[in-house]
């Protein structure tokens, strides 16, 4: 038997594309799809809509929510599938593209499927989203700003044991999922398919507008909120290290913890080999301070073997350098 697939749609107020969304997912004719829609209370037409189609959903419910992180966490409560997506109510699925998904999963070890999007607006299609290429290694992935969410499907038991998306955050929680479940459960189990599943709208009245690089600035904000709360789980010098990197940050999110347990030796390895590399960086640069600043930060104990004959020498010159 394929796997059970749970599709959840968070929806408010998007009446004129659920209809697309709804019809792109329910005529996969995947033989063991679970389609839940969570629905923050629309005053337009997304209930008539929902209920047109109520035959072909396996739960939905329309009332107020604290948002779409949290109308994601209720679905995921809700869910009984093997695999799990979000498709937004004013996106849509291509056509075969559960099919491909399911064929995937029958292999019990996989975790982590991640496909490609076409982003589009009313002029037109823009560009293919591929980012979430897990062929890149683990400290890439986990460096990187960019995903492809509508493109992802993840091993449902390993989302809910991540406690599901952080409802803290508005515009990163799935960027904030991915680097907690790399943190986690690392790579080994993803693989990577360039074919497109999805389509993703741009339009003014989503919280992405019509151009994400317009609202790139909340994005950013959030994510490095995001990476100050892994650094604090690791500790004070980790902590400095991610402030002095990246100062802009939302300080709000950045006290609050992460949602779920995360490996302190992991986060710790991964943010010295990113200390390192941009000391580094600074060092050739000849911009001695940072460089200096970011050294002084590492615990040696977790840098590469390889590299360890060569701190001493950066520290040396960092630190002699700076005095001018």
């Amino acid at each position: 038997m394929q796997p059970k697939i749970s599709i959840i749609t968070p929806s408010y107020n998007q009446g004129q594309y659920i209809e697309q969304t709804i019809t792109s997912i329910i005529n996969q004719n995947y033989s063991n799809l679970e389609y839940i829609i969570i629905d923050g209370g629309s005053t337009d037409n997304t209930v008539d809509i929902i209920k047109k189609y109520e035959k072909h959903i396996a739960y939905w419910v329309s009332e107020p929510d604290k948002g779409q992180s949290h109308a994601i966490n209720k679905g995921i409560a809700v869910a009984t599938g093997d695999v799990f997506n979000w498709i937004n109510s004013d996106d849509y699925l291509a056509p075969g593209a559960l099919e491909l998904v399911g064929n995937y999963f029958m292999d019990k070890e996989l975790d982590v499927l991640c496909t490609a999007s076409q982003l589009f607006n009313s002029s037109g299609n823009i560009r293919v989203n591929g980012f979430t290429d897990v062929r890149k290694s683990l400290y890439e992935l986990l460096n990187s700003t960019g995903l492809n969410q509508q493109g992802m499907y993840w091993r449902m038991d390993k989302i809910k044991r991540l406690n599901g998306v952080n409802t803290a955050f508005y515009y990163s929680m799935d960027l904030d999922l991915w680097k907690r479940f790399l943190l986690t459960y690392g790579k080994e189990h993803t693989k990577y398919d360039e074919r497109i599943t999805s389509f993703f709208r741009l339009h003014n009245e989503s919280k992405t507008g019509n151009d994400f690089d317009v609202n790139f600035s909340f994005f950013e904000k959030e994510n490095n909120a995001a990476l100050r709360q892994y650094a604090a789980f690791a500790g004070a010098n980790y902590l400095k290290g991610i402030e002095y990197l990246y100062p802009i940050a939302d300080n709000k999110l950045s006290l609050i913890k992460p949602v779920s347990e995360l490996p302190i030796n992991t986060i710790k390895s991964w943010l010295t080999d990113l200390f390192y590399k941009k000391a580094r960086t600074y060092f050739f640069a000849e911009e001695f301070k940072p460089a200096y600043y970011l050294l002084n930060l590492i615990d040696k104990q977790y840098l590469p073997e390889e590299e360890t004959r060569n701190f001493s020498s950066y520290m040396r010159w960092s630190l002699l350098k700076s005095w001018f």
